[in-house]
């Protein structure tokens, strides 16, 4: 009886592990978006493993030209540092908030091996789109684009129908 109460507490013990490290796994895209332009606007260096640095694109810049002209990787280093922390350092110089972005989805895409996920910035005018490449388990972001919004109702329309995917991937 003692050893069938040992098995028992042994597999719900187990069950439970199992339970709560299910809860630990990969981001869903959304969740992998919101949790880099966090990381990008506290300016922590971490979230330089969810950038794909050497195809990266930011507004209008090629970013990723730039990196590549570093061949050592301490300058790529202190490439993506000076990156995250200056663009840390301008959001917050401009008053925003970690918190001005809402209505975060995901957007339709007929790409597998490519996301896009969009959120609004401080209004309805503003979206940020994030493109997101996937191998595998791996996600590495790989564009992050501001547009700005004429037709709320359009802008939905195009979220949900692929066509903005299509646009930037």
């Amino acid at each position: 009886m003692k050893r069938a109460m040992n098995r028992a507490g042994k597999i719900g013990l187990g069950m439970m592990a199992a339970w709560l490290l299910a809860g630990c796994g990969a981001l869903d895209d959304v969740s992998f978006a919101r949790q880099l332009m966090n990381g990008l606007i506290a300016g922590r260096y971490a979230v330089r493993s969810m950038i794909d640095w050497p195809n990266f694109r930011f507004f209008e810049q090629e970013v990723g030209k730039q990196y590549s002209q570093f061949q050592k990787s301490d300058e790529r280093t202190d490439f993506e540092r000076a990156f995250i922390e200056s663009f840390s350092k301008s959001y917050q110089a401009q008053g925003a908030k970690r918190d001005a972005f809402f209505n975060w989805q995901l957007a339709k895409s007929d790409d597998p091996k490519k996301s896009v996920v969009v959120a609004n910035c401080h209004d309805k005018d503003t979206i940020f789109a994030f493109v997101i490449a996937k191998d595998g388990m791996k996600k590495k972001v790989t564009l992050i684009k501001v547009m700005q919004v004429f037709d709320e109702q359009k802008a939905q329309e195009q979220i949900r129908s692929g066509e903005l995917a299509k646009g930037l991937i």
